[in-house]
Order: C-alpha cells, then structure tokens, then sequence
C-alpha cells in the first residue's frame, strides 16, 4: 500500500504541485468572485480525485479474477473526465442556466456506463477480468470530445472581448491542452488526463486573474494602465480616440455621498459599454472620467456610436461630455490633447444650456 502510494506520488509530482500551486492561489485571490474561486476548487479537487481513480483502476487491471472495485472505478473514470472538461471550460466562460443543457450527453453517459456491467451497453468485463465493448462502447469517447469542443467554442467565442495580444495567449490556452489530449489519445501514450487537466485550470486562472487586474475595479471596464498600453501597443490600429467626462459628480458626492456617485460612475460606464467589441474598448482613466479607443473606425462611424452613447445616457439621471479627435497624421499626446479641448467645449455648452 505504501509502495502504491508512493509511486503515485513520484509519478504525478508536478502535477500535485500545481494543483497545490492553484490552491493557495486561490486562497489569496482578493479580486476574484467566490463563484469563480468555488469552481476553480472543484476542479482542482475533481482532478486529483480522477488521477487518484486512474491510478487505482490502473493498478486493478492486472488481477485474474475481477474486482467490483474495478468496475466502480472505471466507470467512474468514464463519467469523471467530460465533467472535469466542462468545470474548467467554466472558470473562463461561466456556464448560465440557458446553458444547463450541456448536461445532458453528462448524465445520460454517466447513467450509461455505470449500468453497463448488467446491460453490457457500453464496456462491461467479464469475471476474468477482461475488458468487453459493448454496441456503445466508443460513448465515452464521443462524450469526452463533444466537452473538448465546448471547451473550446465557449472560450474561443470570447475572444473579441480581449486585446490581440490576450487573444493569443487564451487561443494557446485552449488549444495546447486540447493538442496535448489528442496527441495522447491517438498515440496511446496514456489515458490519464489529469496532468494536461491540471495545467489547463492553472493557466485559465492566471489568465482570468491577469484580466481582472486590468480591470477598474469599480466599473469592470479596462483601467488607465490598460489605456496607456494600449496606445502605445496599438498605436497604428487605433484611428481615433475619445475622452468623456461625467457630469455633476461633485454634487454627487457633496449632497448624496461617495454610494450615490459610484452608481453614477458605474452607471455611466454601463452606457458607455455599448457597442464594445474588437473596433472599441472604453477604459476609466479617472475618477470620473473615460477613455475610448476605436480601431479601423470612420468618423461617421464614431459620431454614430457617440450619438447612440448620448441617448443610452439619456434614459439615465446622469450626463457626460463627449469629444474625440481621428488619430491620422497625430501622435497619441497630440490626439489625445485636442479629444479632452473637444470634450472641455462639450462641457462648457451643456452647462450654458442648462443656465
């Protein structure tokens, strides 16, 4: 037993050292949501539950006569690796209660397999320990694709969300384990996925907690570190930039409290949200003011989006003043200088409007 144990331990060291890694990460992940830390657990605890079952179902294959153990465990292994895809697919693209129909092929292959000893469905043994396919025994497999390709597709359908460099950070993300599965699959290098499963989680957890510290905390929209970058990154894409500043949040702040001007500023960036994508990313640059940067924009196109940004506040109890200048023949300083005198002049004809 202690021979067993041991060798489990020397052969999946680094394994078990990230999934210990991925547990103290988790226990000072400040900016995190429970939820996302609750699921990123899980999946650590299902990973090494599965290499655990592996490990003992490996070792029970040798035997002349069968052990019901091997039955239980097998199956087990069976049902436990397609769920474990779909837990991490979750840490990066939380599954909503529309989505609860992925659960389906889950429980329908889980049910399957575990009464496929009686019903010889699936793969069943006999009780000299040999292995039987039964008319489905290739479902696992299938089961176990079809979560490959969830994991995929939620996480890749994403990807306009992210700056081009973060895109292909999470494409390697997503692809690399996926390679790394199929490559063991078809070489019969080995069945047990827990180490490709346990860098995955590790990986998608960095890269969601990168992403929330990019992140203004207060409004979920990108923060002025972000923006400099991004200027200065992607200069050349950008063709204009856009400076917005909220209005009356002084009065906010003096009449109603701090509370009341940070729905405001949140209100505000909701508004402001509209229409993101990969052509335009808003970014709180201050306290209450905004940056956006459009790319392979028109002006048409910008006073368009700024028009449909003024009526969305319009349904609102807050007001901003908007200016952008078109990035052609500028340096950023200068762009950036003649958005915020075009956003002043704003300003300044609300508030001769409201007198």
């Amino acid at each position: 037993m202690l021979a067993a144990i041991e060798h489990y331990i020397t052969s999946n060291l680094v394994m078990l050292a990230e999934l210990i890694v991925l547990l103290i990460l988790t226990g000072s992940g400040v900016q995190v949501k429970k939820q996302t830390l609750a699921v990123t657990r899980l999946a650590v605890l299902l990973v090494f539950l599965g290499s655990v079952i592996h490990a003992a179902e490996f070792v029970l294959r040798d035997g002349d006569v069968l052990n019901v153990w091997r039955v239980i465990l097998s199956y087990a292994n069976y049902a436990l690796q397609p769920f474990i895809i779909l837990v991490i697919s979750h840490v990066t693209a939380p599954i909503r209660k529309k989505h609860l129909w992925l659960l389906i092929p889950l429980v329908l292959n889980m049910i399957l397999c575990f009464t496929s000893q009686w019903t010889h469905l699936v793969v069943w043994y006999t009780q000299d320990n040999s292995y039987q396919g039964g008319p489905l025994q290739f479902l696992p497999y299938f089961t176990f694709i079809f979560y490959l390709l969830v994991f995929i597709v939620r996480n890749l359908r994403n990807l306009r969300k992210y700056a081009m460099a973060d895109r292909l950070v999470l494409i390697a993300i997503v692809l690399l384990p996926v390679a790394a599965v199929a490559v063991c699959f078809f070489t019969d290098i080995t069945d047990d996925y827990s180490p490709i499963f346990a860098s995955s989680i590790l990986f998608c957890y960095l890269f969601f907690y990168i992403q929330l510290t990019k992140k203004d905390s207060l409004t979920g929209v990108m923060n002025r570190q972000c923006f400099v970058r991004d200027i200065d990154q992607s200069w050349q894409r950008i063709t204009a930039v856009a400076s917005v500043d909220m209005n009356g949040l002084k009065y906010l702040n003096d009449n109603f409290g701090h509370e009341a001007g940070d729905i405001g500023i949140r209100t505000i960036a909701e508004a402001l949200g509209i229409n993101t994508g990969s052509y335009k990313q808003v970014y709180r640059v201050g306290g209450d003011e905004f940056g956006i940067l459009y790319f392979e924009k028109t002006r048409e196109d910008i006073e368009k989006d700024i028009g449909e940004m003024r009526a969305k506040l319009a349904e609102t109890n807050y007001s901003c003043a908007f200016g952008f200048a078109m990035s052609e023949g500028l340096t950023s300083e200068d762009a950036m200088r003649l958005a915020d005198h075009a956003m002043y002049e704003d300003k300044a004809r609300i508030k001769s409007l409201e007198k």
